[in-house]
């Protein structure tokens, strides 16, 4: 039986602050264990307060691993000090931990450490705790800290000090992890990675490789390497994987069939930056003779665009135009449906699906719109359609989903694959385009999560083209490795009102972690004590607040958060998606749109306020009221399921969200400050 060898990410960590002499012996025992899983001729020993935790004796060296049907999965390599230095912070929790299913099953020796009963609840860094050991320049090395980062690492005297410092967040958890050890439930949280040999793992450390993969279960391994004959759809909730399965697919067309020219494509700019860093470098390093494109869907279709268009990005031509033609052509219809619901069906129904005739809108279905039309106001809206269109191209302008309806006429087939990923954002004219772009469309897959679809309602991807009728072709991905029950308890609730009704819902995850916390001001926002409040937060979790994500309802409450944050002296950037930098060293705030595909360890929602979220409906017939609701109650779901380990909303005394009653009082902690 072939045995794997996965990393969680503070093993990684931990294993590059070992001196080259011992880290060679580790590996060299760990490739043993690999080669031989009874473990002959090793020095290994049960956890007495956690039987199913097995510890590897190398020289001064404990490595702690469990060994989970053919994976062994190493925690922590600690260096043995003395009785309290190697287990300290590591917190005995059996639950958590997977079965040992192999010889090492029947080991007889089981030894125990009489600190082990202070390590159960470790404690988390406190407020200007000084460090426990300087960070000086030569230690930085050793831990092969990047220079760069040394001159304002070494000004960090407290804990406060390294949370606020203005280094990436990876950097910052790095030292954080050497400094305050993370117990065995935090590592149980933290993501797995495969190492392929044990050759492969001694390159990472020694700088020669970037990147490890990120560990597949056995059900995502299966649907990444699949042989496809047809299109196919990869479906599944928040954290199940998708995006990671999609990559994965990139790697095994290449492995399969050198030369293939593949697009690989997403709705925002910010994941399309991230899949292309990740897989140019895993593509380069195993040497994959593969023509990868890694583009939005947008700048792919831009190509069939004529030039010196000027889009229309923030509608603001669309609402003028609109506003001209409707005192043109006034018309009592059009004061019950609305200004708001009249552009929405410009953009959904006719431009989004790409209709060019009059006969067209007739027979529309106009899957997500409540309010049936009869013939003569189809005929209207049609007219004042083309009036509105008009008015935009003598403004030399066109919206968005203009520019993807004139390029379906013009796309060819041009890539070997297509890989599509959260395709649930996409338009119905987007993935035509798509589509006709694959030479073969058995190689054209999607991955969706339809539920958290904020642009597309009532998608029917068969009605889109019969080609994507995925009946029979859908895998359902159900297993979730991105959040922690507590956070589960919280979408759950929400995912399961009536007004949302979703489907494919991921499993309870395995992690735990805290109860999420509601905060109430008692007017407005209060960021002092709020920054207090995350400061607190970061400590007890061991982030940094570079990992912390700030979402707010609108551009403006973003752009008033930044402006507040810094003003108190905490790093905080506006982060419009197009030009987000994760590795950024600053809180991020967001609008909760732009969060869409992200996540982040601490979430904080801001102004979950009534007239917020949900907002305020104007322009919009009261037959439309609750499928406009249900979009705002999808919105927050998405802003909380951006949460990794920690969830926190925060709104107004007098003003809560009415969506907020929804959730269970059980599956809150409350704060008012």
């Amino acid at each position: 039986m072939k045995i794997h060898l996965t990393f969680r990410e503070n093993a990684l960590m931990e294993l590059t602050a070992v001196d080259p002499k011992d880290r060679a012996a580790i590996l060299d025992d760990l490739a043993r264990l690999v080669r031989h899983p009874e473990g002959p001729g090793l020095d290994i020993v049960r956890v007495q307060k956690a039987k199913h935790l097995l510890r590897l004796k190398v020289r001064s060296w404990r490595v702690f691993f469990t060994r989970e049907q053919a994976t062994i999965d190493v925690y922590a390599v600690r260096r043995r000090r003395g009785d309290d230095e190697t287990y300290r912070n590591l917190n005995f929790d059996v639950s958590s931990l997977p079965l040992t299913t192999s010889r090492i099953q029947e080991l007889d020796r089981v030894e125990g450490d009489p600190e082990d009963t202070r390590l159960l609840d470790p404690e988390p860094p406190r407020h200007d705790e000084h460090l426990p050991e300087p960070l000086d320049a030569a230690r930085l090395t050793l831990w092969d800290i990047p220079d760069p980062y040394h001159p304002a690492l070494t000004q960090c005297l407290t804990s406060d000090d390294l949370l606020t410092a203005p280094v990436p967040a990876e950097v910052i958890e790095a030292v954080l992890a050497r400094l305050f050890p993370r117990s065995l439930n935090e590592i149980e949280q933290q993501a797995r990675y495969t190492v392929t040999s044990v050759d492969m793992l001694a390159s990472f450390l020694d700088g020669k490789l970037s990147d490890l993969l990120l560990h597949l279960d056995e059900e995502q391994a299966e649907v990444a390497a699949r042989h496809l004959d047809r299109p196919t759809l990869i479906r599944g909730g928040p954290g199940t994987g998708k995006t990671v399965v999609a990559l994965y697919r990139v790697l095994h067309l290449a492995e399969q069939e050198p030369g293939l020219h593949i697009l690989y494509t997403t709705y925002t700019t910010t994941l399309a930056k991230y899949a292309q860093q990740l897989l140019t470098r895993l593509l380069e390093e195993r040497g994959l003779d593969v023509r990868l494109d890694v583009r939005t869907v947008d700048s792919v279709l831009a190509r069939y665009s004529p030039r010196g268009e000027q889009i229309d990005t923030a509608d603001r031509a669309a609402r003028d135009s609109l506003r001209e033609t409707l005192r043109h052509f006034p018309n009592p219809l059009f004061e019950r449906l609305g200004a708001r619901y009249l552009l929405d069906e410009f953009h959904q129904i006719i431009d989004g699906w790409g209709l060019t005739r009059l006969d067209e809108y007739l027979t529309a279905d106009r899957q997500g719109r409540q309010l049936p039309l009869t013939r003569s106001e189809r005929i209207s809206i049609w007219e004042t359609y083309v009036h509105w269109r008009a008015g935009l191209e003598r403004r030399r302008t066109v919206t968005w989903p203009q520019r993807r309806a004139s390029a379906l006429a013009l796309v060819r087939p041009i890539y070997d694959a297509v890989i599509v990923d959260e395709a649930q954002d996409l338009s119905p004219v987007s993935l035509r385009c798509l589509l006709k772009l694959a030479r073969r469309p058995q190689q054209f897959t999607l991955a969706a999560d339809t539920n958290q679809s904020l642009y597309q309602r009532g998608l029917s991807w068969r009605a889109i083209d019969t080609a994507l009728d995925m009946r029979g072709k859908t895998t359902v991905l159900r297993r979730t490795y991105r959040s922690t029950r507590e956070i589960h308890a919280v979408l759950n609730d929400l995912a399961r009102h009536e007004q949302l009704d979703m489907k494919d819902l991921p499993l309870e995850p395995q992690k735990s972690g805290p109860k999420p916390v509601r905060l109430t001001f008692e007017n407005g926002t209060d960021y002092v004590r709020l920054t207090t409040f995350i400061l607190e937060e970061c400590r007890r979790l061991r982030i940094p607040l570079s990992g912390v994500a700030v979402l707010t309802p609108s551009t403006s409450a973003a752009e008033d958060a930044v402006t507040e944050f810094n003003a108190l002296g905490t790093n905080a950037v506006y982060a419009r998606g197009d030009d987000l930098e994760l590795d950024y060293p600053a809180v991020k705030i967001l609008t909760l749109h732009s969060a869409k595909g992200l996540e982040f360890p601490l979430v904080v929602l801001l102004d979950v306020n009534e007239g917020q979220i949900p907002r305020k409906l104007r322009d919009v017939p009261v037959e439309e009221h609750a499928t406009y609701t249900s979009s705002d109650l999808k919105l927050l779901f998405v802003g909380c399921s951006r949460a990794m380990r920690q969830l926190v909303i925060a709104h107004d005394r007098d003003h809560p969200s009415s969506f907020l009653d929804i959730i269970d009082s059980q599956h809150w902690e409350h704060a008012l400050i």
